[in-house]
């Protein structure tokens, strides 16, 4: 009996013989999947689970992607800063060779400028020369018409005025008058009016005429403007006796045998 169960058992294993002309071929393992006695059976007891390569390697891709990921940024990352940063130094070169640009412009402007500017004066120079000469004459003539607008009767002046010669003159009956009389003329003046007392001289001003005498009481200015019927007028009177007058502007100055000056102004009331 127990012959015939070995003889079964070599029989059941032993592989079948192979034909002639055909490899032997030996059977293929079966999957682990079949052949893994489940977790909790039996078989499994002190035997450990077989690894699935492709679950692991999935796995593993999926546990190391995000440092490639990361790895992979960092590396972008310098890729980026090592391009930009030779574009910053270009873009700052270029900023300040624009800068340089317009500080040399600006240099040049000042340069042309200044000397447009100088020549410029330099043309205008005459100018204001000859303008000024021009108005020297002017202003000495109007110096010269100020003095002339002062008549002092010692020294036996006269003052021109509207194509006419002005003066003071003493009549036959030894009165002192007002005249006038053509410009270049050698005739007698044309009396106007006769003086209150003894001549100190005229003034004129604003084609008006100021007679200064003194009387027995002291001075008197007489004004008088020409015309048709045209008297004279008794414009201020005084107490002191007047050596010397003058003009100054618009005030007559008086000056009086002590020296002392007493000013008149011109143009109001009497």
């Amino acid at each position: 009996m127990p012959d015939s169960r070995r003889a079964h058992a070599s029989s059941a294993t032993s592989p079948a013989p192979c034909p002639a002309g055909k490899r032997f071929r030996t059977p293929e393992a079966e999957p682990a999947s079949k052949t893994s006695a489940a977790p909790g059976s039996r078989g499994s007891r002190n035997v450990a689970a077989p690894i699935n390569a492709a679950a692991a390697a999935k796995r593993a891709a999926h546990a190391t992607r995000p440092d490639e990921e990361a790895r992979a940024r960092r590396a972008a990352a310098g890729s980026v800063r090592a391009t930009a940063a030779p574009r910053e130094r270009s873009r700052v070169g270029v900023l300040v060779a624009v800068l340089a640009g317009f500080a040399i412009a600006a240099a040049i402007i000042y340069v042309l400028g200044s000397a447009l500017l100088g020549v410029a004066l330099q043309d205008d120079r005459p100018d204001a020369q000859a303008a000024t000469e021009q108005e020297a004459p002017a202003a000495d003539a109007e110096s010269n018409e100020s003095a002339r607008s002062v008549a002092r009767f010692k020294d036996g002046d006269t003052l021109d005025a509207m194509s006419y010669t002005y003066s003071i003159t003493q009549g036959e009956d030894g009165a002192y008058i007002f005249g006038y009389q053509i410009q270049g003329s050698s005739a007698a003046p044309v009396t106007l009016f006769t003086l209150a007392g003894d001549p100190v001289g005229f003034v004129c001003l604003d084609s008006q005429f100021y007679v200064v005498s003194n009387t027995e009481n002291g001075f008197c200015v007489q004004s008088f403007l020409p015309g048709d019927g045209s008297m004279p007028v008794n414009f201020r009177t005084g107490e002191v006796t007047v050596a010397d007058l003058d003009l100054d502007g618009t005030e007559l100055l008086l000056t009086d045998t002590s020296g002392k000056v007493y000013t008149v102004e011109l143009g109001g009331a009497a």
